[in-house]
């Protein structure tokens, strides 16, 4: 009895010792981060705001081959883009060159199911889904120019939302 108080007692004399030495030593790391932190968001905001201005007025198609998107997108929505309008693949290969990351990068919308269209402006990015529209000619993966038509249609709508959302 008298040895399992003695060993319960000096376990919570290590457990204040171990808290009493780690509360300096986070509050150090803590401090030394802060401007490693800072710095880094401001890069990342300064390569988003670079990223708009070059990009600015470019709208995105960014769509991915999951759930059997591939062939409609390919064959119905590609050829049916208007001008100034370009498709960009998510896929999981690392891309080595830095445009294609940097268009993964702010491209990429986790809110959104693909395919989505992504406006590009200057002051911001306006991600229009595009999905649910799309859906339902989804099964005609074959090319067809009546389901391009439609898709064409779709793809206006969403860069006019785009551009004023």
């Amino acid at each position: 009895m008298i040895v399992s108080g003695f060993y319960r007692l000096l376990l919570r004399i290590a457990a204040v010792a171990l808290v009493v030495v780690l509360i300096p030593v986070v509050i150090v790391v803590f401090i030394v981060s802060i401007p490693w932190i800072l710095v880094s968001s401001f890069y990342e905001t300064l390569d988003f705001r670079r990223f708009r201005r070059r990009h600015a007025g470019r709208n995105y198609l960014v769509w991915s081959s999951r759930h059997g998107w591939r062939n409609f997108i390919v064959n119905n929505v590609i050829p049916a883009l208007p001008r100034g309008t370009q498709a960009f693949r998510l896929c999981s290969i690392r891309d080595t060159a830095e445009e294609e990351r940097a268009l993964r990068t702010y491209l990429y919308s986790r809110n959104h199911s693909r395919p989505y269209l992504a406006c590009v402006r200057a002051d911001k990015i306006t991600f229009v889904p595009l999905h649910y529209a799309l859906l339902p000619h989804r099964s005609r993966a074959a090319r067809d120019e009546n389901v391009q038509r439609i898709t064409a249609k779709v793809v206006h709508h969403a860069i006019q939302a785009g551009q004023f959302g």
